[in-house]
């Protein structure tokens, strides 16, 4: 598209849903990856820090706005994780890691939360504290690394941003490496500790100014971004980070029972929104499906119900974007539409189908069935814009795959299985756990593990799949 060109998460996610019901449709996969691959070598991606900016303010995605948004990242980081589960290139998965190293570096505060923003100006003006001379590169590394550095970057006398360059890499490392007498390998490693040094070189600069207002919304949608990291990486720091933001929001935004919006230096305020809610209910699932614990089915059940009994449209279903005892405003919306984070409305349908498949309680099936039959003719009209509600209903009309586990999460063996899975790409899952507490649920009450070993059943439309205990067996199951 032309310009100013911004990151459309919701709606490439939307296409990921396209490809995965398309039995595995390459041009589709191809669109997604081109566009992903492009936006992560450009100048809108922090080549050096890693996270994106707001948006493009050319149609090469090179010229960034140089703003960073926590729920930008929290969205593209699992966007670049679902790619590494579609096509197994590990550059996507690395673009994810970085994101979530970046935000735990640079936008987490003690207590856990998130912080919201950081400026696109610093004390030199807009873009100073990213963009690079070839001279003080060469100056941080030397001559030989900075020339490796410089023209892999693209960094130039003229420059491409007020005469300085927007770091964004070429495609030429062979070509590189066989012009200046070196191996493909040896230039990978100097470009690895190259990003390195120059942004610890770049972090003595004045920063931009970071916005250390915690959003609920914003917050959790990160949550659910960390939980995804942990799920492909394994690395149990991702999901440190998302039951520590979790317990934070637990312990300083909830007041009487309900939940608040915002967090700054000590004082919590504001009555939740629809998206606090809802966003946050669904990152309380995807922390049941990382750890097994009930707990955050509980959770999630508790916020849930505060959304039924606050925001529901007795009328015409769906949900309003502020609770029934909110002051009176002059138009009570109901969002449908993604803007730059997604529906809360679509959330909320995902989040009460999900919970149903997790506790068998039919209200919360019948409320996001309404939900989606609410907005049916809206996701004709304007697919581009209502992403988010389409994979909502993607999810309905196809039926997850439900994928229990009985074992002893804790053993190598269930590690093994648990990591394998996460290794797939299936958005339309639900993955839960034998439990000596907590939700009983009528599928999976008489369910036992085969010989001491992890035991995986799988069910589909009211069909479950005999007890299996060998991967390939159970992946064929789960993709089949």
């Amino acid at each position: 598209g032309d310009a100013p060109k911004f990151p459309n998460p919701m709606s490439l996610e939307r296409l990921m849903h396209h490809w995965s019901a398309l039995n595995k449709d390459d041009v589709m996969l191809d669109i997604i990856s081109l566009t992903l691959s492009k936006m992560a070598q450009g100048g809108i991606y922090d080549q050096l820090g890693g996270g994106f900016f707001r948006y493009a303010v050319d149609n090469q995605w090179q010229i960034p706005h140089f703003e960073k948004m926590l729920y930008d990242n929290a969205q593209l980081a699992p966007l670049y994780f679902s790619a590494y589960q579609a096509t197994e290139d590990p550059f996507f998965k690395e673009i994810g890691i970085e994101i979530l190293e970046y935000v735990l570096r640079e936008m987490t505060d003690e207590t856990g939360g998130f912080y919201a923003s950081q400026d696109a100006d610093s004390e030199g003006g807009e873009g100073s504290f990213y963009t690079w001379s070839p001279e003080e590169v060469i100056a941080v590394l030397g001559a030989e690394s900075g020339e490796i550095i410089n023209r892999y970057y693209q960094v130039t006398e003229t420059g491409n941003f007020e005469g300085k360059s927007i770091p964004h890499p070429s495609d030429f490392i062979k070509g590189l490496a066989d012009g200046m007498g070196k191996t493909e390998v040896e230039v990978s490693e100097v470009i690895r500790t190259a990003k390195e040094r120059l942004r610890g070189e770049r972090d003595l600069r004045p920063k931009p100014f970071t916005d250390e207002k915690m959003i609920v919304s914003w917050n959790s949608l990160m949550i659910g971004a960390f939980v995804q990291g942990y799920q492909v990486t394994r690395n149990q720091r991702y999901l440190t980070a998302a039951t520590k933001a979790t317990d934070f929001i637990l312990k300083n935004l909830i007041q009487n029972r309900q939940l608040l919006h915002t967090f700054k230096d000590g004082v919590a305020k504001l009555r939740g929104y629809l998206d606090d809610v809802a966003y946050f209910a669904d990152a309380q699932l995807d922390l049941y499906e990382a750890t097994g614990e009930t707990k955050y089915l509980e959770s999630a059940k508790s916020l849930v119900e505060g959304l039924i009994s606050g925001f529901w449209d007795d009328v015409d279903g769906g949900f309003y974007y502020t609770p029934s005892d909110h002051e009176t405003l002059i138009d009570r919306t109901r969002p449908i539409h993604d803007q730059s984070v997604p529906s809360g409305n679509a959330v909320a349908a995902k989040a009460l189908l999900r919970l149903f498949y997790f506790t068998d309680e039919p209200l919360y099936f019948e409320k996001g069935e309404k939900t989606l039959l609410a907005f049916a003719t809206e996701m004709e009209k304007h697919p581009f814009s209502i992403g988010n509600m389409i994979a909502a209903a993607d999810f309905y009309l196809r039926k997850p795959k439900e994928i229990h586990l009985v074992a002893d999460l804790d053993s190598p063996d269930s590690e093994d299985l648990l990591a394998k899975i996460h290794q797939l790409y299936l958005p339309n899952k639900v993955l839960s756990f034998n439990h000596s507490e907590g939700f009983d649920h009528a599928t999976w009450t008489d369910k036992k593990s085969v010989a001491g070993k992890p035991t995986v059943y799988i069910c589909q439309n009211f069909t479950c799949s005999p007890p299996l205990t060998e991967w390939e067996a159970i992946r064929q199951k789960i993709l089949g």
